[in-house]
């Protein structure tokens, strides 16, 4: 910018030239231009191939001597520069008419303007604008406004759509009395990705819909829901864990598929049942007892010393078909055998010694007793001894009977 001396026109240490012209034609792809006379950062035009760019989105003029465009030029285009040299005035201070330039006017300090200023090319500010905008009128809708920065002090209202190529940084809050619609179709893969990214908390007083997955990295907490809908599969990768209310299953078959079940009993972080996926096992700890009847009639459990089969009413009735067995626990000896319209077997250190019969007992070994009685209503065999031994016939007797 030509320094403040006091000349009207030109200043003796300004270039040579009002308006500088350069022409490139380059030969391969090229971004950078060097413009040989200089020019003033914001005083610059640059048409490519006749047509003008806009400055910032289409070309970099910000070094005073380089220019260099977004897109690459190639072999063939025309790149046309074209700097506005400066115009020094010392000192104006009034008009008592209109204040006309015919070409571009750089202000170096403040400028104040009272009255109407009519613009009739392209403005440029190179520091801050400032006005409360009421009395800006005549921008058409089809005008936009391009900057490298716009800073907002106050509200700004839109009234139609509102277009933004990069990105937007808001330090006070937002408002929309209309929808707001995000175009970018970019995913989110974490919080620092997709079409939309909030660094801080999100609040949504009505409903949410999402089209796609929901990932969750932190707790996910519902207050005052009284019902979470799901038309798909609802899939809890570390658990879920429900605090009260407990879980109602209306409809359908409840699976859980190859994991372990823990059944908490009134002991801290004890299990008092658990399915063990692995072994197909269900696992009662000591004292944990299996239940039944509305009187807890039934109660099987393991006190740690012993299992119990405990029934306090009516009688306890085992039902078989074919026949009850009671083995050891390896099946390797067996104990007792009840056969279903046959014999009862009974047996010690795995040797059968005692069998019903159609006919009456069949004894294996030494039958010991303290008295026999022979016949339904006959005497017993102790008191026929007794009887018979003046006679002689106990000795008899005691042969046939051991």
């Amino acid at each position: 910018m030509a320094d403040k001396t006091g000349y009207i026109g030109r200043n003796p240490g300004d270039s040579s030239v009002t308006i500088a012209r350069q022409t490139f034609t380059p030969t391969s792809d090229t971004t950078e231009f060097s413009f040989t006379s200089g020019y003033t950062v914001g005083l610059c035009d640059v048409y490519l191939n006749g047509v003008k760019l806009v400055d910032a989105r289409d070309y970099d003029a910000n070094t005073g001597s380089t220019v260099g465009l977004t897109s690459a030029a190639v072999s063939g285009d025309i790149v046309e520069i074209i700097a506005y040299k400066a115009f020094n005035l010392g000192q104006v201070s009034s008009s008592s008419g209109n204040f006309t330039v015919g070409s571009n006017l750089s202000v170096g300090s403040t400028a104040t303007l009272s009255g109407v200023t009519t613009c009739e090319g392209d403005l440029y500010v190179g520091g801050d604008l400032y006005g409360d905008g009421s009395n800006l009128t005549g921008i058409a809708a089809t005008d936009y406004v391009v900057a490298n920065t716009l800073k907002v002090l106050g509200i700004s209202t839109f009234s139609g759509e509102v277009t933004v190529a990069g990105g937007v940084d808001v330090t006070g809050g937002v408002k929309s009395a209309g929808i707001v619609t995000f175009t970018n179709t970019t995913a989110s893969t974490s919080t620092s990705t997709g079409a939309l990214v909030v660094s801080g908390g999100v609040g949504i007083a009505g409903s949410l819909h999402v089209g796609e997955n929901v990932s969750v990295g932190g707790t996910l907490t519902y207050e005052d829901v009284t019902n979470i809908d799901s038309v798909g599969i609802v899939t809890a990768q570390t658990g879920v864990r429900i605090t009260a209310g407990g879980l109602v299953v209306t409809a359908g078959v409840t699976t859980f598929s190859g994991a372990d079940i823990n059944i908490d009993g009134n002991a801290a972080g004890v299990s008092s049942v658990t399915w063990d996926a692995s072994a197909n096992s269900l696992i009662w700890k000591d004292n944990s007892k299996a239940v039944f009847g509305d009187a807890s009639d039934l109660q099987v459990y393991h006190d740690g010393s012993d299992s119990l089969l405990n029934n306090t009413t009516g009688h306890l009735k085992i039902l078989s078909d074919q026949s009850i067995s009671f083995r050891d626990s390896g099946l390797n000896e067996v104990f007792a055998v009840f056969n279903d319209n046959a014999a009862v077997k009974l047996y010690y250190d795995n040797s059968q010694k005692f069998e019903t019969s159609n006919d009456g007992t069949v004894t294996t070994g030494i039958a010991t007793a303290s008295d026999f009685v022979i016949g339904a209503g006959g005497t017993s065999v102790h008191t026929a001894l007794g009887t018979k031994a003046s006679t002689g016939k106990a000795i008899a007797m005691a042969m046939v009977f051991g």
